[in-house]
């Protein structure tokens, strides 16, 4: 799968970057409508701040995305607007790596579902 060789040859060269949280290794598939910009996507690094993901398209700097993001084993995720801040293209790939960052909480409860699981210490 295209999306697994990009995500090892990320783990080879990842850089530190600079942001306020830390982010963890996640390694899943996005769920997507499939007429969206977004289908097809597969995390890379989630933490409370925001999400790294894998594309095989390219999405526009500055896009907004709804992210419902499943913390929990009772299944209640937290929902946050997401906004593209950054996007890479790996040429040996032909994929893009995003940057997502948590713009807005969209239900009652989602930041601090995002503290709890992250850690309050993170901003």
């Amino acid at each position: 799968m295209k999306l697994r060789t990009e995500v090892s040859l990320l783990l080879e060269g990842h850089e530190m970057e600079h942001r306020k949280a830390v982010r963890h290794q996640c390694f899943v598939p996005v769920e997507a409508n499939t007429q969206s910009s977004f289908n097809g996507l597969c995390t890379f690094d989630i933490g409370k701040g925001g999400l790294g993901l894998v594309s095989s398209k390219k999405v526009p700097v500055h896009k907004q995305i709804a992210v419902e993001v499943d913390l929990t084993a009772d299944g209640d995720p937290a929902l946050v607007m997401g906004e593209v801040r950054w996007v890479r293209r790996n040429y040996e790939t032909g994929t893009y790596r995003l940057g997502v960052k948590f713009i807005k909480v969209l239900s009652s409860g989602s930041r601090g579902k995002l503290n709890t699981f992250f850690g309050e210490s993170h901003d």
